[in-house]
């Protein structure tokens, strides 16, 4: 089977539309969820100081029947979309997964979902952006009940309907209201305007794809020679 790898510079916005599209999800070999409140915190700052995202690794096999016997149900509460044309996640599944939760509110999925430890928590923590936040303006955990005024919750961020309708209510010409608007539409423009490089291995079976996978891989990518070897077993 022929097989290649293509890298491009992709939007963060671009990216996110297949994201909420269903169309990027976990390989099912791929090791669980292990981010904590802290690094979503961490990968939240890094896009809003535009920061660079680092690198994922996708793969998009030749045979579409074996990606779907090969990928995960779910990319956090994003369910995968049925018969569309799917990205196995190799590398990033983190970030993805993190990113998916910010973008709905996490009150309304289903518990016992990837991720729902750190999104869904007794806690009801939720994730805000916070202009007044005594240490400056951030993003970060706080109780529902303390994501009061100005201080958005962050799936709004992709929903313009509740973010100009929070805006709307929110609204006042005190200038600390009006410096948080700013502030919060800027992060919309992070969001968009972030770039990611994306490195995908476009077909071959997964004997080639584990082949050019540990050709390409580094220090700290969250799969073995072995990961790969079981599910090619299965196929």
């Amino acid at each position: 089977m022929t097989i290649r790898t293509r890298q491009r510079l992709s939007h963060l916005g671009e990216m996110l539309e297949d994201v909420r599209g269903g169309h990027m999800v976990p390989a099912a070999f791929q090791r669980p969820y292990v981010w904590g409140r802290g690094d979503v915190e961490e990968m939240w700052t890094s896009i809003a100081s535009n920061d660079p995202l680092g690198g994922l690794l996708l793969w998009e096999p030749e045979d579409r029947e074996t990606a779907g016997l090969m990928s995960r149900s779910h990319l956090g509460p994003i369910p995968v979309a049925t018969g569309a044309d799917s990205r196995l996640i190799l590398d990033g599944q983190n970030r993805l997964v993190s990113l998916a939760w910010s973008t709905i509110d996490p009150s309304t999925a289903p518990s016992g979902l990837p991720g729902c430890e750190v999104w869904q928590t007794s806690e009801d923590l939720i994730l805000v952006a916070d202009h007044a936040a005594s240490g400056g303006a951030t993003i970060r955990f706080v109780p529902r009940r303390e994501a009061t005024g100005m201080t958005m919750p962050i799936w709004k961020l992709f929903d313009n309907r509740a973010f100009n309708s929070h805006v709307v209510e929110n609204w006042s010409d005190d200038v600390d209201v009006q410096t948080t608007i700013e502030w919060l539409a800027s992060l919309q423009t992070c969001v968009r305007e972030a770039r990611v490089v994306v490195s995908t291995i476009e077909g071959g079976d997964a004997e080639q794809a584990k082949r050019r996978f540990l050709r390409m891989a580094r220090v700290g990518v969250p799969m073995s020679a072995e990961d790969f070897d079981a599910i090619a077993r299965t196929v």
